[in-house]
C-alpha cells in the first residue's frame, strides 16, 4: 500500500469509516499475526492479541500522528498488547530440555545442513521455542531486531526505550539465548544425535 492510499485509509479511519478500518485490518492483518505469534508462540494468544491490537487502533486512529510511521505505531500497539497478554499468562520460564525434544529430525543431518531450508526453518523453531526463557522486555527486542530486523532506533521508538536500553536488552536476550542454545546441542549429542 502506498503511502498516499494509506494516508486516505487512515483519515477515513479516523473518521469511524469501517469500510477503510477493514481495509487497513486486511491489509496489516499478516503483519501483526507474525509480530504477535513470534512474540507468544501460541495460536489462540496470537488471535487474542490480533483482535485486542485492532481494536485499539480503532479506538485510538484519532491519536496517531500522521508525521510518524504507520507501522512504528501498528508494532507499537502488537508488541505492547502482545507484552501484556504474555505477562498475563507467564506463571514460569519455559524448561528448553522438555520443550525442545523431537523438533530436530535427525534424519536430515547431513554436510551442507544449514543450507537446506527444512534445517533453517528447524533452528528457527528451536530459536522460538528457547525465546520463551527470555524476559518480556528481551524477547520483544529479540523479536522486533534479529527476527523482524528492524533497525535499533525504531525498535527503540515502538518500545519507548533508549538505544543503549534496545543494545542492553538485546545484548543480554542473545548471550541468554547462546546460553540455552549450548545446553540443548549439548544435551543431543549425549543422547547420540
Amino acid at each position: 500500500m502506498d503511502k498516499d492510499r494509506l494516508r486516505q485509509i487512515i483519515t477515513k479511519v479516523k473518521e469511524r469509516d469501517k469500510m477503510a478500518f477493514g481495509e487497513l485490518m486486511d491489509h496489516y492483518y499478516g503483519y501483526a499475526e507474525r509480530v504477535a505469534y513470534r512474540i507468544l508462540t501460541v495460536r489462540e494468544d496470537t488471535e487474542d492479541a490480533i483482535q485486542n491490537t485492532f481494536i485499539k487502533v480503532w479506538e485510538n486512529a484519532d491519536r496517531y500522528d500522521e508525521q510518524f510511521e504507520f507501522t512504528t505505531w501498528l508494532y507499537r500497539i502488537i508488541v505492547n498488547t502482545s507484552l501484556d497478554l504474555l505477562r498475563k499468562k507467564r506463571k514460569s520460564p519455559t524448561d528448553p530440555e522438555t520443550d525442545i525434544s523431537g523438533i530436530y529430525s535427525h534424519e536430515n543431518a547431513g554436510e551442507n545442513e544449514a543450507d537446506h531450508p527444512m534445517i533453517q526453518n528447524e533452528v528457527l523453531e528451536i530459536f522460538r521455542v528457547l525465546s520463551e526463557n527470555l524476559a518480556p522486555t528481551q524477547k520483544a527486542v529479540f523479536v522486533l531486531r534479529d527476527l523482524e530486523a528492524l533497525p535499533a532506533e525504531e525498535v527503540a521508538k515502538i518500545l519507548n526505550m533508549s538505544s543503549d536500553q534496545v543494545k542492553s536488552n538485546l545484548y543480554h536476550a542473545r548471550k541468554k539465548l547462546r546460553e540455552l542454545y549450548s545446553m540443548y546441542m549439548n544435551k543431543e549429542k549425549s543422547n547420540g544425535m
